[in-house]
């Protein structure tokens, strides 16, 4: 199910930032990375000041994209500076919450990572990033997600009729059948938890 990017009736400005993400200081593009997904979510799951966010963001997702707290405050200013967070209170230190626009292109970006990765790293980052604010769209997002990998699946044939290639195509059939089980388990575990 696609995200509808003109749910909060900004659309053009969310479509910018998700195919961009924004201008750096430079004016050259930065995308909706995993790493800024990540953070983002942090944000969205509870607003903070940067050492907060770095703690949290490194306890969720340490595992797979363990970061220094100095490169977790270059992404919260990245996205101050693109207006997908904002300074919610100054003293005694700033608190940083994403804005409306914020919120709204990090769906768009999990909509895209799941048909732009084909590797899937950033899509499960971004689905366990969803499910940290709202189950109902990381359970459109696994909805997503499994029909990209349906669709896979079935256009999986042999280039030619070695063994090899068979291989290949029985390893890549393989995975899709691992990534459809993971689907289903993430799918019962985010339902248990409503």
């Amino acid at each position: 199910m696609p995200v509808n990017t003109n749910v909060l009736g900004i659309g053009a400005r969310v479509q910018a930032a998700a195919t961009t993400d924004g201008r750096s200081r430079g004016g050259t593009p930065r995308k909706g990375t995993p790493l800024r997904l990540a953070v983002l979510a942090t944000i969205i799951e509870k607003p903070g000041w940067r050492y907060d966010i770095s703690t949290r963001f490194n306890r969720r997702f340490g595992a797979s994209l363990r970061k220094s707290d100095r490169r977790i405050y270059q992404v919260v200013e990245a996205l101050l500076a693109d207006g997908l967070i904002e300074v919610v209170q100054h003293a005694p230190l700033l608190h940083y919450a994403a804005t409306e626009l914020g919120r709204e292109a990090h769906r768009v970006w999990l909509s895209q990572a799941l048909t732009d990765d084909t590797e899937r790293t950033a899509s499960q980052v971004g689905i366990l990033a969803a499910s940290l604010t709202d189950q109902q769209s990381a359970l459109a997002l696994l909805d997503e997600y499994e029909r990209l990998v349906i669709a896979e699946m079935a256009e999986l044939r042999p280039l030619t009729t070695s063994v090899q290639a068979e291989l290949l195509v029985r390893m890549h059939r393989m995975v899709g059948e691992a990534q459809l089980r993971w689907v289903e388990y993430a799918r019962q575990r985010l339902s248990a938890e409503q």
